[in-house]
């Protein structure tokens, strides 16, 4: 038989201790849990919403007639994605928390570029120069604020380049160059923490060209940057039809400087090199290819005399222009497209209905 202690022993009495107090840590750290998984939940449901707001602002951004309630859902979409971020545990890792910041950002800098779309169309009296400025100083203060918490994100330079862009061309007129130049440090620090993305190459080349169209004395300079820049996503992504569309306007500008040089052979087989360009880039699907007609239709009417593609790319900026895919405030585009096709009938070309 054996003999049962009226009183536990001193070493059993720690070792219930120990278990009372492991089991009360048991408690309190599934009650932690469940309040972190509640948190993540509720964030998730907020950065959910977010989304949802920030793709409608999107699709109603596109036409003045509902440009207000484009803003008004961006606001809601960044209320929503700082819901999310708030409601995040303390400690949670950076990955979930570096995306909302992210989506932050960049709802901050499309309403700072809605509300641009207002201010140069007065859609609102309430919008001001001012309060672009300001939205734009919020989109800056959380890129880098989530840069310095993981500055190994290629996407938060990236960011802060497209920020520097927008701010560059906010008063109209000649962009400033101090923000241009912050875009290209920019985008130079995402492109050496990504170096085989070929996007950020060409976003990047968008920046030079950008610079060396508003600044005649850094033309040359800036578009060498731009082909180096360009040649390079090449390589890295053979495909790219954004990099074909864009190696077009290089080589047109490169035409241009032979040609104010009195190189006309140089000029020419600049010429042909922007057209086979532009041409890939149209039929890999680029984007904004749109703003290629024009450049086609004077490329083909003066420079190669080719009558019939100079038609045809004046009807297509035709349709582009009633479809409001290509700008024409006064008019004088469409009746330059006009006048090319009707002078290729002459030339007995197949021009359209």
């Amino acid at each position: 038989a054996f003999a049962v202690p009226n009183r536990l022993r001193p070493g059993s009495r720690l070792l219930w201790s120990l278990i009372s107090l492991i089991a009360v840590a048991l408690i309190v750290l599934a009650g932690a849990q469940f309040v972190a998984n509640t948190q993540l939940i509720q964030a998730d449901a907020d950065y959910r919403l977010g989304q949802g707001y920030e793709a409608a602002a999107g699709q109603n951004v596109t036409s003045t007639t509902t440009l207000q309630v484009a803003e008004a859902t961006y606001q809601g979409a960044i209320a929503s994605y700082q819901d999310a971020i708030n409601a995040l545990p303390t400690w949670n890792g950076t990955p979930i928390y570096d995306e909302y910041r992210l989506f932050l950002g960049k709802t901050y800098l499309e309403y700072a570029n809605a509300l641009e779309l207002d201010l140069q169309h007065t859609v609102s009296q309430s919008v001001t120069p001012s309060l672009v400025t300001q939205t734009l100083q919020e989109a800056l203060a959380v890129f880098q604020s989530a840069s310095h918490s993981n500055p190994l994100n290629p996407d938060h330079p990236r960011n802060i380049a497209k920020l520097y862009v927008s701010w560059a061309q906010l008063a109209g007129g000649t962009p400033a160059l101090d923000k241009l130049r912050l875009a290209d440090a920019s985008f130079q620090q995402a492109a050496r923490l990504a170096p085989h993305n070929a996007d950020i190459l060409d976003e990047w080349s968008a920046v030079n060209m950008t610079i060396g169209d508003s600044f005649p004395s850094e033309a040359r300079t800036q578009y060498a940057l731009a082909l180096t820049h360009l040649t390079h996503a090449l390589e890295l992504f053979p495909a790219d039809s954004s990099v074909f569309r864009d190696l077009g306007y290089v080589y047109n500008r490169y035409a241009e400087f032979a040609l104010a040089a009195h190189q006309p052979a140089a000029a020419h087989r600049y010429y042909l090199l922007a057209r086979d360009n532009w041409l890939q880039g149209i039929q890999r699907g680029a984007t904004n290819t749109a703003r290629v007609y024009p450049r086609l239709t004077y490329l083909y009417y003066t420079q190669l005399k080719d009558y019939c593609a100079a038609a045809q790319y004046s009807q297509l900026g035709l349709q582009a222009i009633t479809s409001g895919a290509l700008a024409d405030s006064t008019g004088n585009l469409g009746r330059t497209f006009q006048q090319v096709i009707a002078q290729a009938k002459t030339h007995r070309c197949q021009v359209g209905p």
